[in-house]
């Protein structure tokens, strides 16, 4: 079995970016909440206008949107930044090379095998899987968006059926 898919470091920005949207989400409620248990002892007392309760509010939600945008941005390009150290920027076009004693990776005139024995891990999340070994610790990443459906199933099923019949 062999699949073609196209690597590029705008397609790790997307992921990253779309990694981050739960957690800023949470931070932003969580900070919205906040700023009501502050405000409720100076609506409740009446120590301050609504008016300026509002723009407080106002203010305090474009200081925390531009926050969330910053550290997002940030987390961004220094992940980026250590992808690239780690993996020598491994972008390309990949062929994925599935036999049933490995996996073998080429890109870029760089070749990386992965025999069934030695695979030690295998992580499934919501729309990519991982595989790594004890001697390679950065791995093979496949994501569902890249690869599309038909294809990322197909990898899927096959590389956990050969790991299964590793364990047996």
């Amino acid at each position: 079995m062999t699949i073609t898919y196209e690597w590029t470091r705008d397609d790790l920005k997307k992921i990253l970016q779309k990694k981050r949207i739960k957690t800023n989400i949470i931070f932003l409620v969580l900070s919205i909440l906040l700023y009501a248990y502050i405000a409720y002892s100076g609506f409740i007392f009446e120590e301050f206008d609504n008016w300026i309760i509002l723009l407080g509010f106002l203010i305090y939600l474009i200081c925390v949107l531009l926050l969330l945008f910053i550290t997002t941005k940030w987390y961004i390009i220094s992940s980026l930044r250590k992808n690239d150290k780690k993996t020598d920027k491994a972008y390309g076009i990949y062929n994925i090379i599935l036999d049933s004693n490995e996996i073998v990776a080429k890109w870029n005139n760089q070749r990386i095998e992965y025999k069934w024995i030695d695979i030690t891990k295998l992580v499934k999340r919501k729309y990519s899987f991982h595989i790594r070994t004890n001697n390679d610790k950065i791995g093979l990443t496949f994501h569902q968006s890249i690869l599309g459906n038909v294809k990322y199933n197909q990898l899927f099923n096959y590389v956990e059926s050969h790991i299964n019949k590793k364990k047996v």
